[in-house]
C-alpha cells in the first residue's frame, strides 16, 4: 500500500473508497460541505488521481490493496459503485459497526424535490432521459442524472428542482438504505453482472431494492421476471401504488401500452386512447416503444401530463450508441447498438430491427468481455434473424459455441475490420449491427468508444459524412 499526501494517523471519520467519477464527486461534496475524510483506491493509478490531488493537496489518499485496519478506523465508509458491498474487508467493516452507503444514498439524505429512479438491465439511459424531456416539456425545472451522466451529488449544487430523475444501477443500488422514489421501475431482468452476483435471482434481488419505499411501483406487467421479482419483495405494495404497463394492448383503462386504429397502425395508447403514432416516433426498435410506453408512466406518476410527453416524444431523436442510426448506403442500413452490453440488451435489438418477413437480414457485429453471460439465448433468434455473425474479442469463440452453427461466423481482430467484413457479406435490404451483448473493456476503455471506433470505421468505408 502507498499513501499519498499522509496526514499521520488521525484520520477523519469518513472514507471515500474509489476515485472513479463517483468517488470524486463524493469527495467534492465532502469539501463544500466542510466534512473531512481519507480516500482509498486499490489502483496503483487510478484514474482521475492528479486532478484531485490538484483540488485538494490536503487530502490523504491511500492507493493499493484494501487494508481492514484503514476500513474498520472510521466511522463511514462511501463505496464506489465498482466495489462490491460483498466484499470480505467491506463485510468486517459492517460486522464492526461501519456504515457503508453510496453516492446515491448521501444524495438521498439531502435532497428534497421528488426522485424518479430507473433501473433495469437495458433501457434505463433512453427512459431515463425520456422521463427528463417529457420533465422539462411540461416547464418543470428538473435534474437528471445517477449512473448516467452526471453523478447524484453533482445534482445538488443548484437550487432544488421540481424534480431529479435518476438512472440507477444496481451496484448503486447495493448500498442505498432511506432513497424513497415517487416513482420506481425495474425495466426488464436479463443475465448481467454474473461475475459480481452469486446468481441471476441475487442480481435480481438487488434491482428490487427500488421499490422497497417508493410511492409508485412501475412495472412492465408482461414480464415475467419483473413481476416474480416484485413478488418475492420483503413488503407488499398497495393496490394504488401499483401502476404497470404494457408492451402490446392495454387491458384496463388508464394504463398505458399499444393499441391499433382502424387501418391498423399501433399507436402507443392510455387505455383507449391514442397519443401518438408508432411511426411519429424518431427512435429505432420494438424495445424502444417499450421504453416509451415506461417512460410515459413514470412521467404520469410524477405529475407530468399527458400533452408534455407526447411533444417530447415528437422530438426526441434516442441517445448516441444505443440503436443509433449510423448510415444507409446501397440499400444497407448501419446501425450502433454499442450499449448493448449484455445478451438481453443484443436480444432486445434484434428482435426490435429484425423484419417479421425474413425477407431482409441482420449481419451481426459482436463480442468483447462476457461477463460470465450465457450466450445460448441468442441462439433461436440469430438463427431466424441474421444472416451472419461477425465476432471479436475477448469471449468471441464462447458466442460462437453458443450459436451451434445457425449461421455463418466470421472472426475479426479490429472494429474496422469487422466492418469491411459486414459490408462485403450484406446484400441490400439488410441492416449491420453492432450489438456487442458483451462489455467492451478487453480492446475499448468503453461502450463510448466502441460505438465511436464503429462510426469513424463506417465512415471511413463508406467515404461519406456519418452521424
Amino acid at each position: 500500500m502507498s499513501t499519498v499526501s499522509a496526514i499521520g494517523n488521525n484520520r477523519p471519520q469518513r472514507l471515500v473508497l474509489g476515485l472513479g467519477k463517483s468517488g470524486q464527486s463524493v469527495v467534492r461534496y465532502f469539501s463544500e460541505h466542510n466534512i473531512p475524510c481519507v480516500v482509498a483506491d486499490t489502483r496503483a493509478h487510478p484514474p482521475g488521481l492528479e486532478q484531485i490531488r490538484r483540488e485538494f493537496p490536503q487530502l490523504e489518499i491511500v492507493l493499493g490493496p484494501l487494508e481492514q485496519t484503514l476500513l474498520c478506523s472510521v466511522a463511514q465508509i462511501v463505496l464506489s459503485p465498482g466495489i462490491s458491498i460483498d466484499h470480505p474487508l467491506l463485510q468486517q467493516a459492517l460486522e464492526a459497526g461501519v456504515e457503508v452507503v453510496g453516492d446515491v444514498e448521501l444524495f438521498a439524505r439531502q435532497a428534497k424535490a421528488p426522485v424518479v429512479a430507473i433501473t433495469g438491465s437495458n433501457g434505463k439511459s433512453t427512459v431515463t432521459t425520456l422521463v427528463g424531456e417529457m420533465a422539462n416539456s411540461a416547464g418543470l425545472k428538473v435534474r437528471v442524472g445517477g449512473n448516467l451522466g452526471t453523478p447524484a451529488l453533482e445534482l445538488l449544487k443548484h437550487e432544488e428542482p421540481d424534480l431529479y430523475v435518476l438512472e440507477l444501477s444496481s451496484f448503486q443500488l447495493e448500498s442505498i438504505q432511506t432513497l424513497e422514489p415517487v416513482a420506481a421501475v425495474v425495466l426488464n431482468i436479463s443475465a448481467d453482472h454474473l461475475d459480481r452476483y452469486r446468481s441471476l435471482q441475487h442480481y435480481a434481488q438487488v434491482k428490487g431494492q427500488v421499490y422497497l419505499r417508493a410511492v409508485h411501483w412501475v412495472y412492465p406487467a408482461e414480464d415475467e421476471a419483473v413481476v416474480a421479482l416484485m413478488e418475492s419483495l420483503a413488503i407488499t405494495p398497495q393496490p394504488q401504488q401499483l401502476s404497470p404497463y404494457y408492451s402490446t394492448t392495454p387491458v384496463k383503462p388508464g394504463w398505458f401500452g399499444l393499441c391499433k386504429d382502424l387501418s391498423g397502425a399501433v399507436w402507443i395508447c392510455q387505455g383507449e386512447q391514442p397519443l401518438i403514432a408508432v411511426s411519429e416516433l424518431q427512435i429505432f426498435g420494438t424495445h424502444n416503444v417499450t421504453n416509451v410506453v415506461a417512460a410515459m408512466t413514470l412521467a404520469e406518476a410524477a405529475g407530468v401530463p399527458l400533452a408534455a410527453m407526447v411533444a417530447a416524444l415528437q422530438q426526441f431523436s434516442g441517445l448516441p450508441h444505443r440503436t443509433e442510426w449510423v448510415a444507409e448506403s446501397r440499400g444497407v442500413r448501419w446501425i450502433n447498438d454499442s450499449k448493448g452490453t449484455n445478451v438481453g440488451a443484443t436480444e432486445a435489438a434484434i428482435k426490435g430491427l429484425g423484419r417479421p418477413d425474413h425477407l431482409n437480414k441482420l449481419v451481426l457485429i459482436a463480442g468483447g468481455q462476457g461477463k460470465e453471460a450465457d450466450f445460448s439465448p441468442l441462439k433461436v433468434l440469430v438463427k431466424d434473424y441474421v444472416r451472419s455473425v461477425i465476432l471479436m474479442g475477448e469471449d468471441a469463440k464462447l458466442i460462437e459455441s453458443a450459436l451451434g452453427g445457425v449461421t455463418p461466423v466470421y472472426h475479426v481482430a479490429t472494429m474496422e475490420e469487422a466492418v469491411v467484413t459486414a459490408n462485403r457479406i450484406a446484400e441490400p435490404g439488410d441492416t449491420i449491427l453492432l450489438s456487442p451483448a458483451c462489455a467492451s473493456f478487453d480492446q475499448f476503455s468503453g461502450f463510448e468508444a466502441r460505438g465511436d471506433a464503429y462510426k469513424q470505421a463506417v465512415q471511413k468505408r463508406l467515404q461519406k459524412v456519418v452521424r
